[in-house]
């Protein structure tokens, strides 16, 4: 639904709908701050569509090795009963994983981030997930000042432990995975678009981790 001159429209779901979502989505922030900040975004979004079109395993382990959250549309082979797909594709992760950890432990400074509770979430305002937004629905401002949190929560030694604050992310964080998940599974059939399928996937993904900078929706692309 656009807004024109006051009134909305409904701009419909053909392919015009579809490319206008797509221009909004490149030029309003997610595929710059990718490519101004360096970000491995476009390599995990050239992954996902990969994944869409061959044996998907692979490629979204690579992508899970990268950051986390791709690893969540795994959970597909597992529905599908494809016991070796999924067996391969953790497999592939953790190797991908542990042996670069392991050249970086031996070696001088920290193998960790500065604070490991920083995986439980933050609510700066950069953050769009679910679970940010419950952390800051429980970190509310009082008077007109923001949080502190909310400003500089997206950096690890900036941020300010809160256990009620962690407490709300990660109940949320399961909650949303569960829900979806479930979603996803009683969907599942309705679709034989694989790349669908995974664009779902890494929705519930974005809308269901701890921590997730709005440039996270490039991976949404290919969906």
């Amino acid at each position: 639904v656009a807004v024109r001159q006051g009134q909305r429209v409904r701009v419909g779901g053909g392919l015009g709908a579809a490319a206008a979502v797509a221009a909004a989505w490149g030029l309003c922030g997610t595929a710059a701050e990718n490519l101004v900040l360096g970000q491995i975004g476009p390599v995990i979004l050239l992954l996902i569509a990969l994944a869409g079109l061959t044996e998907p395993a692979g490629p979204i382990a690579i992508a899970t090795a990268m950051k986390f959250f791709p690893g969540i549309a795994l959970l597909r082979e597992a529905l599908a009963r494809r016991w070796t797909s999924l067996a391969a594709g953790v497999a592939i992760t953790a190797i991908l994983i542990v042996v670069p950890l392991r050249s970086i432990a031996a070696l001088p400074g920290p193998a960790f981030p500065a604070s490991a509770g920083y995986w439980m979430g933050t609510p700066a305002l950069l953050n769009v997930s679910l679970p940010a937004v419950a952390w800051r629905a429980v970190d509310r401002p009082r008077g007109e000042a923001l949080p502190l949190n909310w400003i500089s929560g997206d950096n690890p030694k900036s941020l300010q432990p809160e256990t009620r604050g962690r407490i709300a992310s990660v109940a949320t964080s399961l909650a949303a995975l569960a829900i979806g998940a479930a979603i996803i599974a009683l969907r599942r059939r309705a679709t034989s678009s694989r790349t669908i399928e995974i664009g779902a996937w890494m929705a519930l993904a974005i809308l269901s981790s701890p921590i997730s900078w709005y440039h996270y929706a490039i991976v949404l692309f290919p969906a």
